[in-house]
This record gives C-alpha cells, structure tokens and sequence, in this order.
C-alpha cells in the first residue's frame, strides 16, 4: 500500500507563519519583563556585596568611614574597594556596558545603560576601578564640601537601613542636595543628562536601568528595589527632609 503525505498549501504556510507570528508578539512582552526582572535582582545582589566591602572596610578602620574624594592619595570612592572585593565587574551593574577606551585624562558620564568612568589627572590611573554605573552617596563620610551634615563614623548614622550607601546612577557622586533645592525627576529616564534641571541633586541616583525603578543599597547591607519618586525621600543625610515631594518636569 502506498502512502501519500499530503503538502501545505501556501495559504496554510502564511497561516501557520501568522499564528508564531501572533504567539511571538504575545510572549515577548513577559520574556522581557522576565529578563528586567532578573538583571534588577542580579543588580541588588551586586550592591548588596558593595555595601558589605564597604562595611569591612569601615571594621577595618576603627569605624572611620572614608572620604568620597581624596585629592592628596588622587583617590576616588571605588579604590577602597580594590582590596574587599577583587573583582572590579562587582562596581558595575549587569543592566549596563562598560565603555571600550576613554581619551586620557578625560572622563565620560554614564546613562541607564552605560556606566561612567573617571579618567581626569587627579585621580590615580587603576585600571579597571575607576569606573562604575552606581552613585555613591557623598553625605556618607567627611570632606563633603558641599555639606556639612556628613558622617564621619559609621556610629553617627543613626538610621542605618534609611541612609543609601549607593545605587543605580550615572555619574559617580551626587553634589549639593540641599533641603531648599527643587527635586526634579529627569524627562528622559532613559538618559537623564538630556534637559537636566536637578542637577546638584540626589536625581543623579535616578535612572531608568530597570523600568520603572533603581536599585538603592543602604549602609546596613540591605538592598531594595525603590520607584523613581521614592529616591528623594531617602534619609540622604542629617536633616534632610525626606517629606518634600518630588517633582516632574
């Protein structure tokens, strides 16, 4: 007996092609959410082993919490780090790309998607530790000089799970956040150096890295993930006022 397979029509292949087609679209939205997902917890993990080299570093000098810039050492924040956590990619979150060359004694500011690097004369060249995608928060630690509320040693943090350690940003260091400044969230969450207003603000911690929200990780080792009007009402620093609204423009 001989058997006979039948062959698709064109119209039946354009079907079956429309059907993957409708199914693709349909999952496509979860895959990516799915994805966003994972890399923000991928993030939190990544912060979270930041904040506790932070921590050992801090042990490790009677408490003495470092200065964010040390011009007389030409040292920036993440050179403490160099001996705490060995690996450099740990300062770098896995949403974002790390520039392939910068010009010498230049620097380049990070987006949502890409981290900074820090390359001015004034800072000692270690290759691989002087770029980040995270924001280090300046009020954590003397030599602030752009306020005077600033800490000195781990034991005057009173609020310890309120006060950011650092967290998703593009550049390395907020500067002036003073009480009196309007908090303004960027336009373009997608790159929020375009039309910035808060310059001098706590917005250089806001991104859009993962949708809708930033990874924040805080000077007792925990990290959450906190939306985009919720970063202005952190406990920055000694009197900040965490009650002021945010604003968008």
């Amino acid at each position: 007996m001989l058997f006979f397979q039948k062959a698709f029509s064109l119209i039946e292949l354009l079907v079956i092609i429309s059907i993957l087609a409708a199914l693709s679209a349909l999952l496509m939205p979860s895959l990516k959410k799915t994805q966003e997902v994972a890399l923000r917890v991928a993030c939190k993990n990544t912060t979270s082993s930041t904040s506790q080299a932070w921590n050992l570093y801090v042990e490790d000098h009677n408490y003495k919490i470092f200065r964010y810039l040390d011009r007389k050492n030409r040292s920036i924040w993440t050179a403490y780090f160099k001996d705490y956590l060995q690996d450099p990619n740990l300062l770098i979150c896995p949403s974002t790309v790390v520039p392939d060359t910068i010009p010498n004694n230049k620097y380049l500011m990070g987006s949502a998607k890409m981290a900074w690097v820090e390359n001015r004369n004034y800072i000692k060249p270690i290759k691989d530790w002087n770029r980040s995608s995270y924001t280090y928060n300046i009020n954590v630690g003397p030599g602030n000089p752009y306020n005077s509320a600033s800490y000195e040693y781990l034991s005057d943090i009173a609020n310890t799970s309120s006060t950011p350690l650092l967290g998703d940003g593009w550049w390395r260091a907020p500067a002036r956040m003073h009480n009196s400044l309007t908090r303004y969230i960027p336009q373009n969450l997608d790159d929020p150096t375009k039309g910035l207003r808060g310059e001098n603000s706590a917005d250089r911690f806001i991104t859009n890295r993962h949708g809708n929200m930033t990874v924040l990780t805080y000077v007792d080792g925990h990290s959450a993930s906190v939306y985009l009007e919720e970063v202005f009402a952190q406990n920055w620093y000694k009197g900040y006022d965490r009650k002021k609204p945010a604003e968008r423009f």
